[in-house]
């Protein structure tokens, strides 16, 4: 008798190396009733050609977006195709074999959680370890949870998304993925209380590399901060508000450009316009980016930092 069927949803927007291997590390896991589902979303490189001849190759869906809408629009497009049980979303990361067996294992111990989650590792381009993180590995919570608004918008969501499986009539009861919020990582279960489990163990090697979408400048992650606030009646000081936003525009000013113009965001979806124009000043971006490695000492700011002063 087969196993519970288990949907891969795989996302792709401009990645389609990376989503190949990590479609082909979810085959790796012999897992004998595994549907798998590829999405692009409108690439602009040769990605949809690529995963259309592996479609061909290993015989499973393939779907192109003529254009890019959006994580939660794709995440959402694949739950509807869906046929499995379970209904997991891969990227370019790459599933570790104990993955699927043992989160389909759990959910059918515990007919009353919606999803589990583990732990991952961090990997680079090349899929090696990523340097100076070589025994890194996020941390989440272990048994069972329950997501709440006030721990999400103050501590993040305990949900690391790309170790998790999810059961799929809890995400259909749910309405899916709401298009409102920027990226797919705002969990839709704290609105209904839905429990999950959390695995300590190590179930997926996080890739991190130039095309990933967390290091785009996306004004809307900003705004799901305020939306968050504003949906569950989440009472905080406005200078609490402030600083979260600058602290989330934080990673876009160091990594990106240093222009400025993530904090002058930040300070203006808070409410604070009339302090933005301060953003652009060297003043501000030294007491910011000195600020920054006090709180977040760790090599890759410190490394940023000094290029910034250097004059990138």
């Amino acid at each position: 008798m087969l196993p519970p069927k288990v949907t891969v949803c795989a996302l792709s927007y401009n990645t389609g190396e990376y989503t190949e291997l990590a479609i082909r590390s979810a085959l790796a896991s012999n897992y004998p009733n595994l549907e798998i589902i590829c999405i692009d979303d409108g690439s602009t490189d040769s990605s949809p050609e690529l995963l259309d001849d592996l479609a061909r190759e290993l015989g499973f869906k393939f779907y192109r977006n003529e254009k890019n809408t959006g994580i939660p629009e794709s995440c959402n497009l694949g739950l509807d195709l869906a046929e499995g049980k379970y209904f997991i979303l891969i990227g370019d990361d790459i599933m570790l074999p104990n993955r699927i067996d043992g989160d389909v294992e759990i959910l059918e111990a515990n007919p009353s959680i919606g999803f589990v989650c583990g732990r991952a590792r961090l990997i680079g381009h090349d899929g090696q370890a990523l340097k100076g993180y070589e025994e890194w590995s996020s941390r989440g919570p272990e048994g069972l949870f329950q997501e709440n608004p006030e721990g999400v918008w103050s501590r993040g969501s305990k949900i690391f998304t790309p170790t998790a499986s999810y059961r799929t009539a809890t995400l259909r009861s749910l309405g899916g993925w709401d298009t409102q919020f920027d990226t797919e990582d705002k969990p839709m279960f704290i609105s209904e209380r839905i429990s999950g489990w959390g695995r300590n163990e190590i179930t997926t090697l996080y890739r991190k590399h130039e095309k990933n979408y967390s290091k785009r400048f996306r004004p809307g992650a900003l705004r799901d901060e305020v939306e968050l606030l504003e949906r569950f009646g989440i009472k905080v000081p406005r200078w609490a508000v402030i600083l979260r936003l600058l602290s989330r525009a934080h990673f876009w000013m160091l990594f990106l450009n240093f222009s400025g113009q993530e904090a002058r965001l930040a300070l203006e979806i808070a409410g604070k316009g009339k302090l933005a124009w301060t953003t652009s000043s060297k003043g501000f971006k030294a007491i910011y980016l000195a600020s920054t490695c006090l709180f977040r000492p760790n090599r890759a700011v410190t490394r940023h930092t000094a290029r910034y002063f250097r004059g990138r």
